[in-house]
């Protein structure tokens, strides 16, 4: 499962060649889902090799600041003594 999953991170960062998002120069909810699926390799104990061009990708939708806003709320429902 490794291997297939890493090669499909390779097919999305030769996508992003010409492009600095999945659609085009705009980002869009296919990205952000993909910035939610790139964190998701500790939590299935997967060695995710992201490509420069997903990781920049990745870095310009979780510094939004919805994505931010997103990122706590997820933490305090981690959090036992917040719930």
């Amino acid at each position: 499962m490794q291997t297939e999953v890493n090669a499909l991170w390779q097919v999305l960062d030769d996508r992003l060649v010409r492009q600095p998002f999945l659609a085009g120069n705009q980002y869009g909810v296919a990205d952000i889902l993909l910035a939610v699926y790139a964190r998701w390799g500790d939590e299935l104990g997967l060695d995710i090799q992201l490509g420069p061009r997903v990781v920049r990708l990745v870095e310009r939708v979780t510094a939004l600041p919805s994505f931010q806003q997103a990122l706590q709320a997820e933490a305090r429902f981690r959090t036992p003594d917040a719930r």
